[in-house]
C-alpha cells in the first residue's frame, strides 16, 4: 500500500512540474531593453557631469574624462548580449541599432550590427532611427555598402515611416553635400516629392516640403522671402521694411 501511495505521489509531482513550468512567464525583453537604456542614459549623464559643473570655459577645457569608463564602451556588450537573446524580434533590432549608433570606438561591433540589421531585420519597423543615423555615419561602414542597404530597406520595408526616412536621408545627403551635379539634384528633388506624394501622412512630408522650399527660395543670390517678427522692444517689423539696405539676420534657438 505504501508503495502504491508513493507511486501516486511521484506521478502527481511529475504532473505538476510541467504545468508549473508552463505557467512561468517568458522574459519581458522589451522591459529589459527599456531598463538597460535608462541605466545607460543615467550613466551617460554622470559621465559628462564634470562639464555641467564647470563654471568657466577654462575649467571645461581642462576636463579629461577616462575613456575606459565611457558608458558606451561599458554598455555596448550588454546591448549585444540582449540582442542575442532577443534574436528575430523588434527588441533584437533595437539592440543592434543601439550598438551601431553608439559603438563608434569598436568598428567590429558596428559591422556586426550593420550586418544583422541588413539581414534578418531589414523589414523591422525599428529601422527609422537607424536610417537617419546611417546618413551621417556611413563613413565607418563605407558609402557604397550604406547606399546598397538604403535601397534594400526602401525596396523591402513594409513601413511608411521607414521608407520615407530612407528617401529623405538619401535626398539630404545630396542636397546638403554641396557638390552635387544637376542630375543628382534633380533625382534628390524627385525623392522629396515622392515623400510628399506617397508618404504624406508621415512627419517626413513636412520636412520634405521644407527642403524643397529651401532649394527654391533660400539659395545664395535669391531674394529672401519676406517675414514679420518682433524686435527686442516688442515692435513688429518686416524684412521688406529694410529692402535696399544691408541686413544681418541672426536666427538662434535651443534644440
Amino acid at each position: 500500500m505504501n508503495t502504491i501511495i508513493r507511486g501516486i505521489s511521484m506521478l502527481l509531482v511529475l504532473g505538476v512540474l510541467p504545468f508549473a513550468r508552463a505557467q512561468e512567464k517568458p522574459p519581458d525583453l522589451q522591459a529589459e531593453y527599456d531598463k538597460l537604456s535608462e541605466q545607460f542614459n543615467a550613466a551617460q549623464q554622470e559621465y559628462y557631469k564634470p562639464y555641467q559643473e564647470a563654471k568657466t570655459e577654462e575649467e571645461s577645457r581642462k576636463i579629461q574624462l577616462d575613456a575606459d569608463k565611457d558608458p558606451r564602451k561599458l554598455y555596448a556588450p550588454k546591448f549585444e548580449e540582449l540582442a542575442g537573446r532577443a534574436k528575430g524580434s523588434e527588441v533584437g533590432c533595437q539592440c543592434w541599432v543601439w550598438v551601431f549608433s553608439n559603438a563608434q570606438f569598436d568598428p567590429a561591433a558596428q559591422t556586426r550590427a550593420f550586418d544583422a540589421i541588413g539581414g534578418e531585420y531589414v523589414k523591422s519597423k525599428s529601422l527609422e532611427g537607424f536610417v537617419r543615423n546611417l546618413g551621417w555615419m556611413g563613413e565607418a561602414i563605407g558609402k557604397e555598402k550604406c547606399a546598397a542597404l538604403m535601397e534594400k530597406i526602401l525596396a523591402q520595408s513594409p513601413h511608411d515611416e521607414v521608407r520615407a526616412a530612407v528617401l529623405l536621408t538619401q535626398a539630404s545627403s545630396v542636397m546638403e553635400g554641396g557638390k552635387a551635379s544637376a542630375d543628382e539634384l534633380k533625382a534628390a528633388r524627385a525623392k522629396l516629392e515622392r515623400v510628399q506624394k506617397d508618404f504624406g501622412k508621415t512627419h517626413y512630408a513636412a520636412q520634405a516640403a521644407g527642403m524643397l522650399f529651401e532649394a527654391d527660395h533660400l539659395q545664395i543670390g535669391m531674394e529672401a522671402p519676406d517675414f514679420e517678427a518682433l524686435d527686442q522692444d516688442g515692435k513688429a517689423w518686416k524684412l521688406s521694411d529694410y529692402r535696399g539696405k544691408v541686413v544681418v539676420v541672426d536666427f538662434w534657438g535651443y534644440w
